[in-house]
């Protein structure tokens, strides 16, 4: 009988052991799922191409980076918690901005402005999507065209920090990524140097042309030649054919490239048709510079709250991978005592039970249990940061001030997003061109497009 009185004394202690293995095995299976996941950072600086000497005017061609797609946040909430659509929206201008700053550095380009999504005119065209932005990694998504609609290329940039580069970057003043802003910037350079002055040439009177030809069709389509992208093999064409035939997604339609553009003739250098649409053209050169004007207002007043931001957020970030550790931590020391407790308990016969093993067994269980909880409150902790990361989202506006433009004596003012500004700026320039064309019939105005 005390051989079973002892056994059953022991039976709530293996309960109780058997019960907190498997919690155990959960918090170690947890624990190997760190939110927040340590990155290589780059710590060299890559250096930024520059032209060794000024280029003539005549092989400067102009660029214009477009605002960025702001892509998708992370569809999980752990790795989307602080980031918000507002963010985003704000990178999607800062992004460009900075990009522009930097290109302006080579001395390769002439002139490089920020302009509306989907803004035509280009000699040199950059369009973006942001991959990963979360104030520690960043990566984007870069396509670059030219006028005649040759890809010069489509890359991924990826770029890592940590709080100690962020300090050493506000002592330089200079951006974080920096990195990822001068490598695009390179590549751009780089592609540029294959291209000969003949090239060049070309592709700024393809540029001058497709302008023209928007505002004037029947008079511009003539001189310039358009062909598929790239044609290629007879199974190549097939296969392009059959694309065409069936429902290609949104995503599918995005990635086709766009038409290549070659010249069949000049015009005259005295086409007074010509001449009218090069004054639209200087009109229109008028207000991309003021919406990148903008654009850059908007960009030094994002920079400071940004750059507070990332870095909050990197803070934040380094805090809850310290948490996190403390806790797996707790949770080994926890594992210790509790495999102590089961070889003692083990350990435990008709020979060896005294009432001071099963005091110790019971005091190694009690120890075991008030790890868990350490552990358990560290873990509450990493929650409550990462829910103040959710705060740290500012909200930025992406429209714009209104634009007043006088246009044959007449003030307009253009209002809403840059990218509605430009499209209703677009109205005015055609009924300015029509007006010059003597189109226009006498009931109609210039602004009457607003």
């Amino acid at each position: 009988m005390g051989r079973i009185q002892k056994i059953q004394s022991l039976n709530p202690l293996m309960a109780t052991l058997r019960f907190f293995l498997r919690l155990l095995c959960i918090g170690l299976l947890l624990s190997g799922c760190a939110t927040y996941q340590k990155h290589d950072v780059e710590t060299e600086t890559v250096a930024l191409d520059r032209a060794v000497s000024d280029l003539p005017e005549s092989q400067l061609l102009d660029v214009r980076i477009q605002t960025f797609d702001p892509g998708a946040l992370p569809e999980s909430k752990e790795e989307a918690r602080g980031l918000s659509s507002n963010i985003r929206q704000a990178e999607a201008l800062y992004i460009p901005a900075h990009l522009k700053t930097t290109l302006q550095q080579t001395g390769y380009w002439g002139a490089v402005r920020v302009v509306p999504a989907g803004t035509v005119g280009a000699e040199v065209s950059v369009t973006g999507r942001i991959v990963q932005s979360d104030g520690e990694v960043l990566e984007v998504e870069v396509d670059v065209y030219d006028a005649t609609g040759a890809h010069w290329f489509k890359r991924s940039y990826g770029s890592v920090v940590d709080s100690a580069l962020y300090a050493e970057s506000a002592n330089q003043q200079r951006e974080a990524f920096q990195n990822l802003y001068t490598r695009i910037a390179n590549d751009c350079a780089a592609y540029r140097r294959t291209l000969t002055p003949e090239q060049i040439k070309v592709i700024r009177q393809v540029a001058e042309l497709r302008f023209a030809a928007e505002f004037a069709p029947d008079a511009f389509n003539g001189y310039l030649q358009q062909t598929e992208q790239d044609e290629g093999n007879g199974l190549s064409r097939f296969m392009a054919a059959l694309a065409q035939t069936t429902n290609a997604s949104e995503q599918q339609k995005e990635n086709q490239e766009p038409q290549r553009y070659s010249l069949n003739r000049l015009p005259a250098q005295d086409d007074p048709m010509l001449a009218r649409v090069q004054r639209v053209r200087e009109r229109d050169y008028l207000l991309v510079d003021t919406l990148d004007g903008q654009y850059e207002h908007l960009y030094r007043d994002i920079g400071g709250v940004y750059t507070q931001w990332r870095q909050s957020r990197m803070a934040e970030t380094d805090m809850i991978r310290k948490i996190e550790s403390e806790a797996n931590k707790q949770r080994a020391k926890a594992a210790m005592l509790v495999i102590g407790t089961i070889i003692v308990a083990a350990a435990v016969d008709n020979k060896h039970y005294t009432p001071a093993t099963s005091v110790l067994a019971g005091g190694l269980v009690a120890v075991g249990i008030n790890e868990f909880m350490r552990a358990g409150d560290k873990e509450q902790e990493a929650e409550m940061n990462k829910a103040a990361l959710e705060e740290l989202g500012a909200s930025f506006s992406a429209d714009v001030e209104p634009v007043v433009v006088e246009v044959e004596g007449k003030t307009v003012e253009l209002t809403g997003s840059a990218d509605a500004i430009y499209q209703q700026w677009r109205g005015v320039l055609e009924r300015l061109h029509e007006k010059e064309a003597g189109q226009l019939t006498p009931t109609q105005s210039i602004d009457d497009s607003i």
